[in-house]
């Protein structure tokens, strides 16, 4: 019986202990389901807090980063911490924006938009936050000029930097479209630093309408500047003027700026050479040579803004380099034009003229003169001399032309000379009466049927009341169309007239002196030959 006892106790403790092993390892199960749990609570409530974090200390947090800390460490970071994808840069650049941290936008789309991130940026959604900031910093209100200067070479630079970007377009895009805004921002500051960097940034993106525009304004108002150039910055500024041709200009307006010419730079002496050649102080070749050596010393100018300087002088020195063999060509058509009369004016003889006045050819001379030309008719600088087959009247020392020979020189150059038009047949006669074989009233050729004692005692024609003081010529003309030509014949009058003339030429500086009488006495006669002379004797030489 006992050990019957004995056994059922063993049996039962058996699966007592069983039992204890099964619940020991449902217990662990428990419990490491419970560890599993507390951990997974644990990270979730991590994260939350960590998100929160995030929202609640990010400007101060990246504000701290920003002067600590590199941006490629921030990449890392964001990395890290399941940050750096494109969305959740976009979501960071806004709430940026939001809270005024645009020097951290504008420099942190710098680092992502490099080489390292280019593959991941998208151009059309980083494009407005781009703009944005750019306008956000150029257009708030800085209450220190050194910040503000600050500022604005910080997104120039950004600007420089992006030439070679996927967003090379964009910002071209950008400084035309806000040319105004961002031009008057600039320029209005008066600080040749940043004008000089803006200037810079519009020859990178090769904008040369803008450029143009900037340069005509900064010469326009250059006097709000001058004093605050220096002399490395005004000499920039002058080879920025020469590619526009507004050098010169900017020197007639420079005062303190002027006085930089004076120095001896590289860069000074290559544009001082330059006009020294254009102006014939310096022979071509000396001075090509020197300028070639002063382009290896220049210093101030970056390769490629450089190279336009470069070519834009090279073109001139071509230029002057054609004139200069031309102008060897033609020394010994000059040589044989040294002894050929030069004039500035010519007199122009209408065909009408020449078909009424057939033999007026035989009364001039022909004669060639070196005609100087003009570019027009206020331009006081000879731009060329042309040689001339004129008529020359040794009555009046003037070189007369034909019509069709105007038409020709015209033709053949663009340029302006002084040729004086008449305005009429009967004017061309009054200006040029000496000119017909008809009345002339040259002293040297003077000739009459009448003795000089007799015109001399013959006081007819005043008796009848002609005479010049007093008398307007309307007055004048009565007396000689109704009173002296009927009453003493019109040889009589017109040869009493010319002896007068001569008579009056014939006194010391007479010409002078009896200018007014000689030329109404004149006007008498040409128009006593046109109302009634019909060649019926000489007309009178006074």
């Amino acid at each position: 019986m006992l050990k019957a006892n004995n056994k059922m106790v063993q049996e039962l403790l058996y699966k007592l202990d069983n039992a204890y092993v099964d619940y020991e390892l449902e217990i662990q199960k428990l419990n490491e389901e419970i560890e599993r749990l507390v951990m997974a609570n644990n990270k979730q409530q991590m994260e939350l807090e960590k998100t929160n974090l995030m929202d609640s200390t990010l400007q101060s947090l990246f504000s701290y980063m920003l002067k600590n800390t590199s941006f490629k460490a921030i990449q890392l970071f964001l990395a890290e911490n399941n940050e750096d994808n494109i969305t959740n840069r976009l979501e960071l650049a806004h709430k940026l924006l939001k809270q005024g941290e645009y020097d951290f936008v504008l420099n942190w789309s710098k680092h992502i938009i490099s080489l390292q991130f280019s593959d991941t940026i998208d151009v059309k959604k980083w494009t407005p936050i781009i703009i944005e900031v750019l306008n956000q910093i150029m257009d708030k209100e800085y209450g220190v000029i050194e910040e503000r200067n600050k500022k604005y070479l910080s997104v120039l630079q950004f600007i420089h930097d992006l030439i070679y970007s996927e967003y090379h377009d964009v910002i071209f895009d950008y400084l035309e479209r806000f040319y105004d805004y961002f031009h008057d921002l600039i320029m209005d500051n008066n600080e040749p630093i940043i004008i000089l960097k803006y200037i810079d940034c519009i020859l990178d993106y090769n904008h040369k309408e803008i450029f143009s525009k900037i340069m005509n304004n900064l010469v326009d108002d250059w006097l709000f500047l001058d004093a605050n150039v220096s002399e490395t910055e005004f000499t920039r500024i002058l080879f920025y003027s020469y590619l526009n041709e507004l050098d010169i200009e900017l020197v007639n307006k420079a005062k303190i700026g002027r006085e930089f010419l004076l120095l001896h730079s590289p860069e000074i002496n290559l544009y001082n050479t330059l006009y020294s050649i254009i102006n014939k102080e310096t022979p071509y070749q000396i001075g090509r040579d020197r300028i070639e050596d002063l382009k290896l010393k220049q210093t101030i100018f970056n390769e490629n803004h450089f190279k336009w300087i470069s070519e834009k002088i090279y073109q001139q020195l071509s230029k002057l380099q054609t004139n200069f063999l031309d102008e060897v060509k033609q020394e010994v058509v000059i040589l044989e034009q040294q002894s050929l009369k030069r004039t500035n004016q010519l007199y122009y003889i209408p065909n009408t003229i020449m078909k009424v006045y057939t033999d007026l050819i035989n009364y001039l001379i022909k004669e060639n003169v070196i005609l100087n030309l003009y570019k027009n008719k206020q331009d006081f600088i000879v731009r060329k001399e042309i040689v001339v087959d004129s008529l020359f009247s040794q009555n009046t020392g003037k070189h007369y032309i034909t019509e069709d020979m105007v038409k020709e020189i015209n033709k053949s150059t663009n340029l302006w000379f002084d040729v004086r038009e008449p305005i009429s047949e009967s004017v061309f006669q009054e200006n040029n009466l000496a000119l017909f074989k008809w009345p002339s009233t040259e002293i040297s050729e003077a000739t009459s049927p009448l003795s000089e004692k007799e015109l001399r005692n013959n006081s007819d024609l005043k008796k009848i009341g002609y005479q010049i003081t007093g008398l307007t010529r309307q007055k004048r003309w009565e007396i000689l169309s109704k009173k002296a030509v009927p009453q003493l014949g019109l040889k009589k009058v017109v040869y009493t007239i010319a002896f007068l003339v001569r008579g009056r030429k014939s006194m010391k500086n007479g010409l002078i002196r009896n200018r007014n009488s000689i030329t109404e006495w004149e006007h008498d006669l040409i128009k006593l030959k046109q109302s009634f002379y019909n060649k019926d004797f000489n007309w009178p030489k006074t």
